[in-house]
């Protein structure tokens, strides 16, 4: 076994228990800040320092915007790390998922595991998958799972009119809220999750926010347009 192995092991063996103190709007998880203040003293205690950067890297088909992470033994000098792919997008966004990579990089590199209620287990139960249409009271689902608006979730058509308050503005559709994903919907994605053996929270949002392309704390955020996404890319489609 490596001198890297071996202080990895010792160091893990003094890491102490990690929190889900931070509110999302649909639980509680571990932000990095936190996870960082309780980590950094043992990574000093036991010689290893942890790096992060956004870069560009080359790859076959062109440049892509990376986290790029290692953690580094300071007395063998040995490293381990990896490149977090990142969506290009507006700053706003960009600097949301790169704090989440941040954090799950460092999760996954020190194997560590937040404690706290597992909220998307709220869907847990398994869904009915050979259905081939059932109408609810506010959504169609389809057998593959995903679900389409009823006429009651497509936006709302304006015209113009005599007192229109939005005479300033060309007739067309009213922005609505975007409808939260079904009960069914998540109970789909659990299962999915559950049948490839994914069930740690942080593996989870990882894969929810490189498939949506922004930072997912919990599968309680997903829309119902994002459910579809999800379900399909799971399913080995294209997303769309």
């Amino acid at each position: 076994m490596s001198d890297f192995a071996l202080a990895l092991a010792a160091l893990r063996a003094d890491l102490p228990p990690i929190r889900k103190r931070t509110k999302g709007q649909h639980g509680n998880y571990a932000n990095y800040h936190d996870i960082k203040k309780l980590v950094d003293p043992v990574l000093a205690k036991h010689g290893f320092l942890w790096e992060t950067r956004p870069t560009l890297i080359p790859y076959p088909d062109g440049w892509r915007f990376v986290l790029s992470y290692q953690l580094t033994h300071l007395e063998t000098g040995q490293a381990r790390g990896g490149d977090f792919p990142l969506q290009e997008m507006d700053p706003q966004r960009q600097g949301s998922q790169i704090s989440y990579a941040k954090r799950y990089a460092l999760c996954a590199v020190l194997d560590l595991a937040p404690e706290g209620e597992d909220d998307d287990g709220m869907a847990a139960s398994k869904p009915e998958r050979t259905r081939t249409r059932t109408t609810g009271p506010d959504h169609e689902r389809l057998r593959d799972g995903t679900v389409e608006p009823t006429p009651d979730d497509r936006p709302a058509e304006r015209g113009p009119t005599t007192a229109d308050p939005w005479q300033d503005q060309p007739p067309g559709q009213l922005a609505q809220p975007p409808r939260k994903a079904s009960k069914g919907q998540h109970g789909y994605i659990a299962q999915m999750f559950r049948d490839r053996g994914i069930t740690d929270d942080d593996v989870r949002h990882g894969m929810l926010s490189q498939m949506l392309g922004r930072e997912i704390g919990s599968q309680g955020e997903l829309t119902m347009r994002d459910a579809n996404v999800v379900i399909r890319q799971l399913q080995g489609g294209n997303g769309e």
